[in-house]
């Protein structure tokens, strides 16, 4: 799972979950598998944990041969009489922990460039440790039947004994110890140049997902105009709802206020405007000054309503925008160029293309907190069965400008070079 989440993103858990949360999820199963090899083994053996972990193949070739019928032949490997290197038997293991290892230094790569350490990271470089315990102890092992062989041979001599000619078994080294097939030689390494071609290839499509950026929230929005008075008073009609359709100059509330009928008096006050209009009885009727929808209602028929507060919100017909959050390094930032493309995803996994109208940015602890406004044509009222309307939540991904294949890689290095200080 590690490597998924470090080449394609893909990730089996909510990140927001903090670690004590998770331990409280995870933790009981962990530590009822050591509490079971305590009271089954007496002992709880790091071994243990190791050749668990580096068994798997010997698990996965059992499944496919139950699947296929196919029946199982198996070697003694403690077997004296024929000497085998320990890397006869291991070659799936070994090519796992060069993918490992090699996935493990992209995953370093990528935290240090975005200069946080992730999980999927850790687990990574625990597996790849453990998998490389095997593999060291079974370069040991190989070295100590090898020495041991060559005692064996200088104490025969040393003793002026003459031993009987025997043919030695193909898979023995007549040198002193043993040593891989040629079968399993080419095995290894071509599995090694399969292997070192899908990091390749991964590490590519890696970058190329570093050339874009996916929001941290997103949503539709609508441009909004709020409807008020500068005068407070009672409200005495509430003309329209929430989600009503409206025009320009439609009324939508009537008010009374004492202070409005003094300075109507004294002529201070405009009688109409697009906003609201006054009659001679001096009651004030707030309408709409753009076509749209109206939202927020906050008051009732009967209701006091202070000077400037804001009454209802109309949302502006044809004026839909996705307003985007991100969270950016930035070497991210500086290759955000304006206009740039942007993939707008609905809920319902329906994509529409976007283009980036403005930024708007601010920094803390040296990433950039930013704030995209992104419009496209695609953007119509009512849309998409009705997704498509202020509030439904999207996400929004921006194409940074392309750097070239290894643009991710040439960033990660210099960030970590400035890091220490070069």
């Amino acid at each position: 799972m590690p490597p998924l989440e470090i080449f394609f993103d893909l990730q089996p858990m909510n990140i927001s979950t903090t670690v004590v949360t998770w331990l409280l999820y995870y933790a009981g199963f962990y530590l009822m598998q050591v509490m079971l090899a305590f009271y089954t083994m007496g002992s709880f053996r790091w071994e243990t944990l190791m050749l668990a972990t580096a068994s798997f193949p010997i698990y996965v070739a059992a499944l496919i041969n139950v699947l296929v019928g196919k029946e199982q032949h198996w070697s003694a490997t403690g077997d004296k009489s024929r000497v085998r290197s320990p890397f006869d038997f291991m070659i799936p293991q070994v090519l796992f922990f060069v993918f490992l290892l090699l996935t493990s230094m992209v995953a370093i790569w990528r935290d240090v460039g975005i200069g946080t350490l992730t999980l999927a990271t850790a687990w990574n470089v625990t597996n790849t440790l453990i998998l490389g315990t095997f593999v060291v102890t079974a370069l040991f092992e190989s070295r100590r039947a090898r020495q041991a062989r060559s005692r064996r041979r200088m104490s025969g001599a040393a003793i002026g004994t003459r031993r009987p000619t025997r043919i030695l078994p193909a898979r023995t080294d007549p040198r002193g110890g043993a040593r891989m097939t040629w079968a399993n030689r080419f095995k290894l390494f071509f599995g090694l140049i399969m292997v070192v071609g899908i990091v390749a290839v991964l590490t590519l499509i890696f970058n190329q997902r570093q050339a874009q950026v996916m929001s941290v929230s997103a949503s539709i929005q609508a441009a909004e105009y709020p409807v008020g008075s500068d005068y407070g008073g009672t409200v005495l009609d509430r003309l329209v709802d929430d989600g009503d359709q409206v025009t320009a100059g439609q009324p939508l509330f009537t008010l009374h206020s004492p202070t409005l009928l003094a300075d109507l008096a004294e002529g201070l006050v405009t009688a109409d405007t697009v906003a609201y209009s006054v009659a001679d009885d001096g009651v004030l009727t707030l309408t709409a000054s753009v076509d749209g929808t109206v939202t927020d209602i906050s008051t009732e028929r009967g209701s006091f309503v202070q000077a400037g507060q804001v009454l209802a919100v109309i949302d502006k017909t044809g004026s839909l925008f996705v307003s985007a959050d991100y969270v950016l390094t930035s070497g991210d930032y500086a290759r955000i160029e304006p206009g740039a493309a942007v993939d707008i995803v609905l809920p319902n996994q329906t994509r529409m293309a976007g283009t980036m109208e403005a930024l708007d940015v601010q920094t803390t602890d040296g990433q950039a907190e930013t704030t995209a406004k992104v419009l496209s044509p695609d953007l119509v009222d009512g849309a998409s069965n009705g997704l498509i309307a202020p509030g439904t939540p999207v996400t929004a991904t921006i194409a940074l400008r392309d750097d070239g294949p290894l643009a991710g890689a040439s960033d990660g290095l210099f960030n970590f070079l400035q890091t220490i200080g070069l």
